[in-house]
């Protein structure tokens, strides 16, 4: 399930992107997060989900056990409602965690809003500097 919503959301991000940003993001992306395919479902997806085991397993050795739950979803509201020393919820558990709803929320989110409207001025700047050297060069 993780995969799914970390895979769509992801490809979702990244689709925003011109060719440049893309091109650029083929550069960039090696150095900050190592290699991997630009479709993101390429012969690294192994290595996600390795890294994904990695962080639980790590999370799990190092959390205070007595701060720490290991749930599954199909588990329901019980486990949680044990844990927090809350009474159980009536009716199902919500699904607003959806990719849609994540992605829904990316959007209307401010942060994700400005930082997209500085990604975008950084972009057209970095390419009007290029074009405006390139016509004086020429």
């Amino acid at each position: 399930m993780w995969w799914r919503l970390h895979s769509g959301l992801y490809r979702w991000i990244f689709n925003h992107s011109s060719r440049a940003v893309g091109q650029y993001m083929d550069w960039i992306r090696p150095i900050l997060i190592g290699p991997e395919s630009r479709n993101f479902w390429g012969e690294n997806m192994d290595i996600h989900r390795l890294k994904y085991r990695m962080h639980n397993q790590y999370v799990i050795n190092n959390c205070p056990k007595d701060k720490l739950l290991v749930w599954k979803l199909e588990d329901g509201w019980e486990p949680v409602a044990k844990f927090l020393g809350k009474p159980v919820p009536k009716g199902p558990l919500p699904h607003k965690n959806r990719l849609g709803g994540v992605i829904q929320d990316l959007e209307n989110s401010p942060d994700y809003q400005a930082m997209f409207r500085k990604q975008t001025i950084s972009i057209v700047l970095r390419l009007a500097i290029i074009a405006a050297t390139g016509y004086g060069w020429w």
